[in-house]
């Protein structure tokens, strides 16, 4: 996938939940309260996350385990049955976070593999998604205390929206006419 790919897919999805939450605040702030206790996100937002590890852990060069690839199939469904079953307090920002560190790692490498003009914005998301989802991985309840740090006064300010909606532009332009 090339840079301005990715950078167009932010930019388009990151527009449209800026537009919805400009519109309607209330709903976004609702389901962001019941996100963290809410038990079949989790259970799918985990099921994505053991996806994404096998398949990184599928095209990392493991030297002499090697040989031993033909194992993560089986590893895989075990790690997601456990994470279901052990953590299943707050696993719905936990997951998130595993998904936000697993998602970095293809957009960084392909923002600086690019060589493209302004490429150290993707890079700059990347990173952010890491420190976010180890954040969240290690702290779940964190997910709440930020969006209420956000939110303020039980609602998320419209400015807010709009701020995102003028990076989201700015990617897609990026997208458009640098990458």
């Amino acid at each position: 996938m090339s840079l301005s790919i990715i950078a167009l897919i932010l930019g388009l999805i990151g527009l449209f939940f800026s537009v919805y939450g400009f519109i309607y605040p209330l709903r976004i702030y609702s389901f962001l309260q019941k996100f963290p206790r809410n038990e079949v996100m989790g259970k799918a937002l985990a099921c994505i996350c053991c996806i994404l590890a096998a398949r990184e852990s599928f095209l990392m060069n493991m030297a002499g385990l090697n040989s031993y690839k033909f194992l993560i199939y089986f590893i895989s469904p075990i790690i997601f049955a456990c994470s279901i079953i052990y953590l299943k307090e707050l696993l719905a920002p936990r997951a998130l976070g595993g998904i936000y560190c697993l998602l970095a790692v293809p957009v960084v490498k392909t923002a600086a593999l690019s060589d493209a003009y302004l490429f150290q914005i993707m890079s700059f998301i990347g990173y952010v998604w890491v420190i976010y989802g180890i954040t969240l991985l290690l702290a779940p309840w964190n997910f709440r205390k930020i969006n209420d740090f956000l939110s303020g006064k039980r609602v998320f300010p419209k400015n807010l929206f709009f701020f995102k909606a003028i990076f989201c532009i700015f990617l897609i332009y990026l997208a458009l006419f640098v990458y």
